[in-house]
């Protein structure tokens, strides 16, 4: 025993880069073809005018 049972550890960085990860799956799996860069934008949830920035969209709509 370890004395540590019940206790949780998490990386909120790693998660999110699964989930964003888990995204881009999702996204691909729906296409022939290799992602455009608007598909990525758009799966990741970035606008295409501040995806440079890596700025995240306010609203999917």
């Amino acid at each position: 025993m370890t004395g540590h049972e019940g206790e949780e550890l998490r990386d909120i960085a790693l998660h999110d880069e699964i989930e964003l990860v888990g995204e881009l799956i999702v996204a691909a799996s729906t296409v022939d073809g290799p992602l455009s860069d608007r598909e990525i934008d758009d799966a990741l949830g970035v606008c295409a005018t501040a995806s440079a920035r890596g700025v995240p969209k306010t609203s999917k709509g």
